[in-house]
């Protein structure tokens, strides 16, 4: 995780402190490739966010250097094998984790390392915020699941509260890094360019000659990112780039 600001930071170390009161030691936030509303786009890299594709990522928000360690080991551990440790959420609020698979090595290998870690349980929570991008908290609990259900049954309402305003906050915060177009080099820094020249209003020809690359090669550029962000002609892709929050401000 990057160094906070102190206003980052206190207001970060204010969800740590919230989270404690219902049970949680811990958690991490980025945006999942689950898209809020009605926008479409192919992002079939993403589809699963599998920890395959979850080994790309470039940025995530943590609430210590041990969430950020079990994140590491998580990903690290599953990224080479079919199975994925958790049932992914799929789902607004909260998803309860039940355990590591216990009829596989690899699920003992995971719960001893999440034990010496003090985490018994964890939550998966999605929210929406304003980026169209859904939210993803994962929540680190050294409760058991019946009470951590439990407690996530009584305390619903006010921790989706909680955690919907802390969402937005980093969403926007922090756009540019957790976007995950950007976190996962779906489109790379060369379209990029390109795409935000495009929405200056600059022609083919003119780019070609700033980004001194042929005209077919902005096309093609351009073409693959029509596909990704599933538009129909350069003024769409500049509109859909614009509402996904991919253009410079």
């Amino acid at each position: 995780m990057d160094k906070l600001t102190p206003k980052h930071a206190d207001l970060h170390h204010n969800l740590v402190l919230a989270l404690n009161q219902f049970g949680f030691n811990g958690f991490n936030f980025t945006l999942s490739s689950e898209l809020a509303g009605e926008i479409s786009i192919n992002l079939s890299k993403l589809e699963e966010f599998s920890p395959r594709v979850m080994k790309r990522e470039k940025f995530t928000l943590v609430s210590c250097n041990r969430a950020l360690e079990i994140r590491r080991y998580y990903v690290s551990f599953f990224a080479d094998r079919r199975e994925s440790g958790f049932t992914m959420a799929r789902k607004l609020g909260a998803t309860i984790w039940d355990g590591p698979d216990l009829s596989k090595p690899s699920g003992h290998q995971l719960r001893d390392f999440l034990h010496q870690r003090q985490v018994s349980s964890v939550a998966l929570w999605l929210v929406e915020t304003s980026s169209h991008w859904t939210g993803y908290f994962t929540l680190f609990s050294n409760q058991q699941y019946t009470q951590l259900c439990r407690n996530c049954w009584e305390n619903g309402a006010e921790i989706d509260a909680l955690l919907r305003l802390y969402g937005e906050f980093y969403s926007s915060e922090f756009s540019e890094k957790l976007n995950p177009i950007f976190n996962y080099d779906i489109i790379n820094q060369k379209s990029l360019n390109i795409l935000n020249l495009l929405a200056e209003g600059g022609s083919i020809k003119e780019i070609s000659a700033r980004q001194n690359l042929s005209e077919r090669g902005i096309c093609y550029h351009v073409d693959r990112m029509k596909e990704i962000l599933c538009c129909h002609n350069r003024y769409h892709l500049v509109h859909k780039a614009h509402q996904l929050g991919l253009l410079r401000k």
